[in-house]
């Protein structure tokens, strides 16, 4: 386990998806004196892991649809900033309408991802058959298809090492974390404590 340093100026709890884009964006703006905190023996074991790797914009809340369009172009010139190859496809989503509960709920998603400048398209039964022969889409009654949409598939990792601090195998509680690296009484010092829970923490 790589040693602690007794304070930081800022610690970020979670070596999931979204503590390690924390941490590496703070050190893109320069900051240097930050500490990952991760409680599994590898990064990305808890929620991170288990995912599909689907990517989209379609989503039905205005914060989700904004967060992806500020993260997912960097998909995109993912590779050539980090040297990281993920395997990136965009072959769209098409989320299926099978009753009238559902195409009411669609036709509000759609009009507020298009609000938002998301240019999902509304599919009739016969465009789903012409567009997804494969499917059976006898109870289909509609669609919605966004072409941004897509997954990564992440076959390997390749840790950045431009952080000041990255620790492995630590208590899986947060609150324990921070009384375990004896960090309990500079916590309060710290300029941001950043508690990005993601994975099992």
């Amino acid at each position: 386990m790589s040693t602690l340093p007794s304070s930081a100026q800022v610690v970020v709890i979670g070596g999931g998806v979204m503590g390690a884009s924390t941490a590496y964006h703070l050190a893109l703006r320069g900051m240097r004196d930050v500490v990952l905190l991760e409680s599994q023996s590898f990064f990305g074991q808890g929620a991170t892991g288990k995912c599909a790797g689907g990517i989209r914009y379609q989503f039905s809340t205005a914060i989700n649809i904004r967060l992806s369009q500020i993260s997912l172009p960097m998909l995109n010139r993912f590779e050539d900033e980090t040297g990281q190859f993920i395997d990136l496809r965009y072959p769209g989503y098409m989320l299926l309408a099978t009753t009238e509960e559902n195409i009411a709920e669609f036709k509000r998603n759609i009009e507020l991802q298009h609000s938002l400048g998301v240019p999902t398209e509304w599919l009739s039964q016969d465009e789903v058959r012409r567009r997804a022969p494969q499917i059976v889409a006898d109870d289909v009654l509609a669609a919605t298809f966004h072409g941004g949409d897509g997954l990564v598939i992440l076959r390997q990792c390749r840790l950045i090492e431009d952080l000041s601090c990255v620790v492995n195998e630590i208590a899986p509680v947060a609150a324990e974390l921070v009384a375990d690296v004896g960090l309990a009484d500079t916590a309060e010092k710290l300029p941001c404590l950043l508690r990005g829970l993601a994975g099992s923490l």
